[in-house]
């Protein structure tokens, strides 16, 4: 901890979220709370070294505190006249358009700040942001994109409803998931008839970063063809709508989802494109140069936590290396955490956070470890040094992220190093690619056609690589039901892990107590396993299909039947 000191705010910090709803006082008293530690700490300071265990353990609830009462602060709830309706057809809405999506295939998608809604002739005045999706033909939906921008305010009719809650056992819960969001529900017209832009003014600089979007992702569609241009959309602009539900699970399967978030690995490949670019010029102006490059690719993909990290991380790690101060993973992670979820507690419950700090936390680290390992083995291969080192950074991060992949896809790729070392470097030229093919394509349509072609041939081949590995017999084992109890039990149990490598010297005592932990973490997280329907009884489970019910069964003998009804 002497070597990481911003890991202890952060970690603090993070528990006062996670536990604030276990507290339920009035804000003033934990503004009133913080107050007094800090006093307290100003005044300990006179007496104890500030790494006292007094000192320590008071600033550890002062920064506790904090975190309970930032997430207060924050915490959404959303108390709308309209959040008790579930589907209601010519609904007429007033509104103002906050955000714009990239242009789907069959619909366009905007976000709204209502100023009231006529429903049943009741005319609801109210302040919610609502989802509308625009599905008419396609010259309207051409029309409507074309004209579209935020800030305009804009007359619907429609139909509004509420996300689709969870019914079932394992189904997600979409309307939570909007709410968290802070969005109400949705809202979808058909035709122009049912939308008009009743005044043009519009916010200038999210409808210029639109502007800016919407020329990339039309030079991409025009110079690639359906699978690259979609692929180059997710890695480029971070929208995954036109990669179908298929290719995603193939990805899911070969353990290379994580290439269509875009995340650290994508920031890394546009720094280095950046520094390649700006390379001549002095230290200062090509750090400032760098510092805007990656500020502009984070505010092209919409601000994602895991570019924000990574765009966050790779600033400090230059401003550190200016002002000829040393920095670490550890602490740059850590810094980057705190500042996102001081901006927006909220996001220690998306998993693109979850996700992208458990992988970088964990390579930060578990790759030293790996990498003491490797070197110890005096390669001569030089080659093969690089391999088993990238083999290393690979491991690190998917033993990191394994609880959450586990929980949230339920999968664990058997074949996922292996497809993740052919993998990583494509993705690596295929954006560097990219880049420059929008910016030729932008000039020059004859010149970048060429380059287009590259990399329609060069993400065939990777897709097609995937989608192989993705389908053999071997290529996952279905986890099922993985809960927060076994991710504790995991954590715990790779902490003990570490531990032991760390204090024992000798091989053969470490092998023995590593198999012995890995047995004892296996088997204590089968503790809270339980059967959906029981076994050696005729159990019926109803499921709820949305137009009608559907009927499980599951006999004494173990078979089953599915009813529908």
């Amino acid at each position: 901890m002497k070597d990481y000191p911003f890991i202890k705010f952060t970690i603090a910090f993070i528990v006062g979220i996670l536990s604030a709803g276990l507290f339920q006082f009035d804000l003033h008293f934990y503004q009133i709370s913080v107050f007094i530690f800090f006093l307290i700490l100003l005044s300990l300071a006179k007496y104890f070294r500030f790494n006292n265990i007094i000192s320590s353990v008071l600033f550890f609830i002062l920064i506790f505190i904090f975190g309970i009462y930032i997430s207060k602060v924050n915490e959404i709830r959303i108390v709308s006249p309209i959040s008790n309706y579930q589907k209601e057809k010519n609904v007429k809405l007033y509104a103002e358009v906050t955000s714009v999506e990239l242009e789907r295939s069959f619909e366009i998608v905007f976000t709204v700040l209502t100023d009231s809604l006529i429903i049943d002739s009741n005319n609801i005045v109210t302040k919610d942001y609502i989802i509308c999706k625009f599905r008419g033909d396609s010259l309207q939906r051409k029309n409507i994109y074309t004209q579209l921008n935020t800030g305009n305010k804009i007359y619907l009719t429609g139909t509004y409803q509420k996300g689709r809650e969870r019914r079932n056992p394992g189904e997600f819960d979409y309307d939570k998931y909007l709410k968290s969001k802070s969005i109400t529900g949705l809202f979808i017209s058909y035709n122009t008839d049912s939308i008009n832009i009743l005044s043009n003014q519009k916010d200038y600089f999210k409808s210029s970063l639109h502007s800016v979007r919407k020329l990339i992702d039309e030079t991409i569609h025009k110079l690639h063809n359906p699978q690259t241009a979609g692929l180059l959309r997710g890695l480029l602009l971070a929208d995954r709508s036109e990669i179908d539900y298929e290719t995603k699970n193939e990805f899911i399967n070969s353990g290379v989802v994580h290439i269509l978030a875009v995340s650290g690995l994508h920031v890394g490949y546009v720094l280095v494109i950046i520094i390649f670019i700006f390379g001549r010029f002095g230290i200062y102006l090509r750090s400032i140069l760098t510092i805007i490059g990656l500020a502009a690719f984070m505010f092209l993909t919409g601000v994602p936590p895991s570019v924000f990290r990574a765009t966050l991380m790779s600033v400090v790690i230059i401003i550190a290396f200016l002002s000829n101060r040393s920095t670490n993973i550890i602490n740059s992670i850590s810094i980057a955490a705190f500042i996102i979820l001081l901006l927006n507690p909220n996001e220690i419950y998306n998993p693109g956070f979850q996700l992208s700090f458990s992988a970088v936390l964990a390579i930060g680290i578990l790759y030293p470890y790996i990498q003491k390992i490797i070197f110890k083995l005096n390669l001569k291969h030089k080659w093969l040094e690089y391999i088993l080192l990238f083999f290393g950074v690979s491991l690190s991060a998917q033993i990191g992220t394994l609880p959450f992949t586990l929980a949230y896809f339920s999968k664990l790729s058997v074949v996922a190093l292996f497809a993740n070392l052919i993998v990583i470097p494509a993705v690596g030229v295929i954006i560097g690619i990219a880049f420059i093919t929008v910016f030729i394509g932008v000039i020059s349509n004859s010149i970048a056609i060429y380059f287009a072609a590259a990399n329609d041939l060069l993400s065939g081949w990777m897709i097609d690589f995937i989608k192989y590995t993705g389908r053999l017999d071997f290529s996952f084992l279905w986890i099922r039901n993985y809960s927060l109890y076994d991710s504790i039990i995991f954590y715990f149990g790779l902490a003990l892990v570490l531990l032991v490598i760390r204090k024992i010297s000798k091989v053969y005592i470490k092998i023995i107590l590593v198999m012995i932990l890995s047995a004892t973490i296996i088997i204590y997280s089968q503790f809270d396993n339980k059967e959906l329907l029981d076994k050696n009884v005729l159990s019926v489970f109803m499921i709820d299909v949305g137009q009608g019910d559907s009927f499980l069964i599951k006999f004494p003998n173990g078979k089953t039947a599915l009813i529908d009804a």
